[in-house]
């Protein structure tokens, strides 16, 4: 069945006896991803599925490894991150090719080398765990 709005908002405002404007609480007992981490979770799926050579071939060159730069086996390119272009505004900070790069950037190599769909696993796992983190 599920919630309805009426039983959420009644839900939330009894959430541990006291009032609460956030969702945050509710969403966390019920293991459901914010809006943000829905979107980066999204995000990074694309990304994997673009480092696992799974997207169509007009998406080939949309991202570029860092040790491909470069001869030197860094740290930074070991763990298969990706290069960061340089942005100078604020819309280039909120491309699809900057955040996915980030991100990428910010996960476990381990992350980065299982399945597709233990990689949808461990990431949404990883996402709730944070934000659970987040409500304390």
């Amino acid at each position: 069945m599920g919630l309805t709005p009426l039983k959420f908002s009644c839900s939330l405002s009894r959430m541990n006896g006291e009032q609460t404007d956030s969702a945050l609480p509710l969403l966390n007992l019920l293991d459901v991803l914010t809006v943000n981490n829905i979107y980066k979770f999204q995000t990074l799926k694309f990304t994997h599925l673009w480092h696992k050579g799974l997207l169509p071939k007009l998406f080939q060159d949309f991202f570029q490894y860092a040790g491909n730069l470069h001869g030197y086996n860094t740290r930074y390119a070991s763990r298969k991150n990706l290069y960061i272009s340089k942005v100078r505004t604020n819309s280039g900070k909120q491309s699809m090719t900057y955040t996915a790069t980030v991100l990428w950037d910010n996960i476990p190599i381990h992350l980065k080398e299982l399945n597709v769909f233990n990689f949808s696993k461990q990431l949404k796992h990883s996402l709730l765990s944070q934000q659970h983190y987040e409500n304390l």
